[in-house]
């Protein structure tokens, strides 16, 4: 091939042109290769002048070529641009791309010609401009985007490099990649680039931490592909760094959420579920607590059936139809069930499911269950409290609310390794005694050990006295009994208040918190209901009292008025038969008193005698001796030996020592009461009393029949004194005493002789006595009464050559006041100073040895020195009336007749004793001395002392 034809081949292949301007012409020359002709698709044999090879130009670059010929031209300057030339031939009027360069030719400092070369880079250009393209994409990624030669050098790195790690591209372009990676990450890379070698693939992704200029390290995911090459040969990476930085902390954001919700099922044992309803068949998705909840292994995939056979047996029809029903009518659910597993543990779970709609349509089902075993617990736990606070408001007794307690306590932990005891304070013996206990409780120690108190080394007595509770958690600090220990060694003791301890034995893991609440308030509900039993029991014993007091007010009123009843019947009683036939008669008709009767001793003073009785069983009389010499402590006899009175408040205590309570309770008393029939110091013998109720007298009743006892004494005494008033015969007695009375210390004082006249009164506390003198002077008897302190007033009445005759007032008794209170009319008494005489009359029925003993018990020296039987003169009205007027004379009977018509003696007077005078015709003082002289003659014949006729012996 000829030299020629090988520039032109190479042109050819090149693509490139050559032209020659000839500056030195006019217009320039040009002259031009053969493929600048094909470069402008002209024929090879066209001329071309400069101005036409300018107009191919693109308009916008004609400027840009005719300045660069023109400097090249006049300057010498050489140029070298690429220009768009427009070809008319594509009919589109598409141009291509060319480079043109001019290099001027300089001869003598001028430039003669300009050769220049033209190619086409229209390729390149477009090369070019798809790279610039790219590079424009690249930089607008945002993420940096690298190529790396095969020596891991950077070819080239995107702007977005720098806003990232800080460093400048262009500075990295060239530099080691190993400089801005870490080595654990580098080796990751490096096995990354073999693999993808190996195995053909298009690229691979990993993570790394993407170190920046200021030694921080950002969280970065590397895309990493192979540079593509035509011989096969490894020419480097391509790749793309995304800064993952907050991908990657929502991811650990939501690592952190999806572990706490996994925590919070967990804690909260809620696990999720979701049913998708538009698959065929549905399918759920259950959460890993969900599995966890239902026992079930995660490779089971669950449907309703394999949920069913979760359940309680009780429940699955019920877990069942609120499913359904909700699936079937697009509503939710929410029900309470209980869940068993294969071993037999039972939990509850709170189930709750809504459909979710899409466009009316149903799309899924999703829910949640969650396990509620504890809080269900804690309501079965506070219902059970709850119907054990009313089962104790019904409770009446302490062992009730004990053993109700007891079960209750164990109920609540529902284990198999606890015990249960209740402890009450007893305090008659000053212990803890174990009340109400489970069966698991005793044989800890045979029988539930009693705790004394005060024992500080007891855990129980501890927690009694210091009012709180007591965790035992270890068998150390237990009491050292077998309440702990063993394989118990721990519990809680929770005082119940002032009543006792709540003692419950178990493992110290049982006892929690939650525990420990539940029980203490199960001990508070005990304490309220020993409490109510307490004032409950009080009010019962207040009433019982109160009734107990009505009862006994009821008696007391009842005895009352019979007693009232009784003694106005003794004041009109005729004597004392009728008294004693009186009294039981009518002490029976109260409630209380079944049986009354009276008695008294006999002539030897050893058996009292029933006088008068009443009532029911009266053949009581004769099935006892009451011998007061015999060992007997039947109240009657007691009470005649000491004369006091004897209460039996129940008749069964004492039974086998006293024998009379057999008899009694045969006739069926259960109590008795006696009291003496006394007179001060002067005995009538026994009122007794008995009930069929026992209890039924006391104290209260004890003083009222001690009173009524008395009355029914003063109401004898006075009979027996009426009848000695009255009495046709009497008993005589004359007595002898040394002198202590009254009337002894006058004679004593005075030297004289002094006589009982009589008693201006004998009741109250100072009698009024009158007395003669004999043998002393009045001066004498007025100086002896003026030294007697008991003597508050004295007047001399009368004195004469016979005697004086005194009135004194006398504080206390006298003598002759002691005989009339005891039944005796003082006949005669009289005192020489050395010894005092006295005769009285007393009743026939009068006990002479009593009476001689009642006098002894008050004077010394007393001695009944005569006794005999007397008649009293009686006269008919008639016969008295007449001796009465025997004394008078006929005037003075006339004086008081007519006075009397008259008026004289009202009150108040009617005629005065002027008036009288007038009447008869005498004088006033006339009328005065015959009034005065009458009066004083019948008052005699009334107050006189008679002499009584002695009774002859037959």
């Amino acid at each position: 091939m000829a030299l020629p034809d090988a520039l032109e081949q190479a042109e050819q292949l090149a693509n490139v042109g050559a032209w020659v301007l000839d500056a030195r012409t006019d217009p320039y020359e040009l002259e031009l290769t053969d493929e600048v002709h094909r470069i402008h698709r002209i024929p090879l044999d066209a001329e071309i002048d400069l101005e036409t090879a300018i107009d191919f130009y693109h308009p916008e670059d004609r400027p840009k070529i005719e300045r660069a010929l023109e400097r090249a031209v006049e300057a010498g300057e050489a140029y070298d641009l690429e220009l768009r030339i427009v070809l008319d031939d594509d009919g589109d009027g598409s141009h291509r791309w060319v480079r043109t360069i001019g290099d001027p030719v300089e001869a003598d400092g001028d430039v003669v010609k300009i050769h220049g070369s033209f190619q086409d880079i229209t390729d390149r250009k477009r090369r070019e401009r798809e790279l610039e393209r790219y590079e424009t994409i690249i930089q607008a990624i945002g993420d940096p985007v690298y190529t790396l030669d095969a020596s891991g050098d950077f070819r080239f790195i995107n702007d977005a490099i720098e806003p990232l790690t800080g460093y400048d591209p262009e500075t990295m372009i060239g530099e080691p990649v190993s400089e801005f990676m870490r080595p654990s990450d580098l080796e990751r890379a490096q096995e990354l680039v073999r693999e993808l070698r190996r195995e053909d693939k298009p690229y691979e992704t990993f993570e790394m931490a993407l170190e920046t200029a200021d030694g921080d390290a950002i969280e970065a995911e590397n895309h990493v592909a192979l540079l593509p090459t035509e011989d096969g040969e490894f020419a480097g990476t391509a790749g793309v760094v995304r800064d993952i930085s907050e991908r990657k902390e929502r991811e650990r954001d939501l690592e952190r959420t999806r572990d706490l919700l996994e925590r919070t099922q967990r804690m909260a044992r809620v696990g999720g579920w979701e049913l998708q309803m538009e698959d065929d068949p549905s399918t759920a998705i259950w959460t890993d607590e969900l599995y966890r909840l239902h026992d079930l292994p995660r490779d089971i995939e669950p449907d309703l059936e394999t949920t069913l056979a979760c359940y309680h047996p009780d429940d699955r029809p019920f877990v069942r139809e609120q499913v359904e029903t909700a699936v079937i009518e697009e509503v939710p659910y929410d029900y309470e069930a209980r869940l068993r597993s294969d071993s037999g543990d039972v939990r509850w779970v709170h189930a709750m499911g809504e459909p979710i709609h899409d466009d009316g349509e149903l799309e899924t089902f999703r829910g949640s269950v969650q396990d509620i075993t504890d809080r269900k617990r804690r309501e079965l736990a506070l219902e059970s409290l709850h119907e054990t606070a009313r089962g104790l408001l019904d409770a009446e007794t302490e062992a009730t609310v004990a053993e109700l307690v007891v079960e209750t306590a164990a109920e609540l932990l529902e284990t198999e390794d606890v015990s249960v005891a209740v402890y009450l304070l007893d305090s008659g013996t000053n212990r803890f005694e174990p009340v109400a206990f489970t069966p698991a409780f005793a044989p800890r120690s045979d029988d539930p050990p009693s705790v004394a108190i005060g024992d500080s080394d007891s855990v129980l007595w501890t927690t009694y006295v210091t009012g709180t509770q007591t965790v035992v958690d270890d068998a150390a600090i237990g009491d050292g009994s077998a309440l702990f220990g063993g394989d118990a060694p721990g519990g809680l003791l929770v005082p119940i208040g002032d009543h006792g301890v709540f003692v419950l034995v178990a493992p110290p893991a049982t006892i929690d918190e939650e525990a420990r609440q539940l029980f203490e308030t199960l001990v508070a509900t005990t304490e309220t209901a020993f409490d109510r039993l307490e004032s409950e029991a009080t009010l019962r014993e207040r009433d019982a009292e109160l009734e107990a007091r009505n009862r006994r007010l009821r008696r007391q009123i009842q005895i009352t008025d019979i007693i009232r009843g009784i003694d106005r019947s003794l004041i009109g009683a005729d004597g004392r038969a009728e008294i004693e036939r009186t009294v039981p008669d009518q002490l029976v008709e109260a409630d209380t008193v079944d049986f009354a009767w009276i008695g008294d001793l006999d002539a030897g003073g050893t058996q009292l005698e029933p006088r008068a009785w009443a009532g029911s069983d009266p053949e009581y009389l004769d099935a006892l001796p009451f011998d007061l010499e015999a060992d007997s402590s039947e109240p009657a006899v007691l009470t005649a030996r000491s004369e006091t009175p004897t209460l039996a408040a129940n008749v069964v205590e004492g039974l086998q020592q006293e024998s009379w309570r057999t008899t009694a309770l045969d006739a069926g008393f259960q109590s008795a009461l006696a009291v003496p029939l006394s007179f001060e110091e002067y005995s009538y013998g026994v009122l007794a009393v008995y009930s069929d109720e026992p209890d039924a007298f006391s104290d209260l009743e004890e003083t009222v029949f001690a009173e009524l006892g008395e009355g029914i004494a003063n109401a004898i005494n006075a009979a027996e004194t009426q009848e000695a008033l009255h009495a046709e015969t009497l008993v005589e007695l004359t007595l002898g005493l040394e002198g202590d009375d009254l009337l002894s210390r006058i004679a004593s004082a005075t030297g004289g002789t002094v006589t009982y006249e009589g008693l201006g009164t004998h009741s109250g506390s100072e009698p009024v006595l009158f007395f003669e003198t004999s043998g002393v002077s009045a001066d004498d008897v007025r100086d002896a009464l003026e030294d007697l302190v008991s003597v508050t007033d004295a007047r001399l009445i009368a004195d004469s050559d016979d005697g004086c005759l005194f009135e004194a007032t006398v504080t206390g008794e006298t003598i002759a006041s002691r005989l009339v209170r005891h039944g005796g009319s003082p006949r005669a008494i009289t005192a020489d100073g050395d010894r005092t005489e006295i005769t009285v009359d007393v009743p026939t029925t009068t006990d002479v040895r009593e009476f001689v003993e009642m006098l002894g018990d008050r004077y010394e020296g007393v001695e009944l020195q005569s006794r005999r039987h007397v008649q009293r003169a009686m006269h008919t009205r008639q016969e008295l009336v007449t001796s009465l007027f025997d004394d008078l004379t006929d005037r003075q009977l006339e004086v008081l007749r007519t006075a009397y018509l008259a008026g004289f003696f009202e009150w108040p007077r009617e005629s005065t004793g002027e008036e009288i005078a007038e009447m008869l015709d005498v004088t006033q003082p006339t009328v005065n001395r015959h009034l005065r002289i009458g009066q004083q003659r019948l008052l005699s014949q009334l107050f006189a002392t008679e002499r009584l006729a002695p009774i002859e012996p037959s």
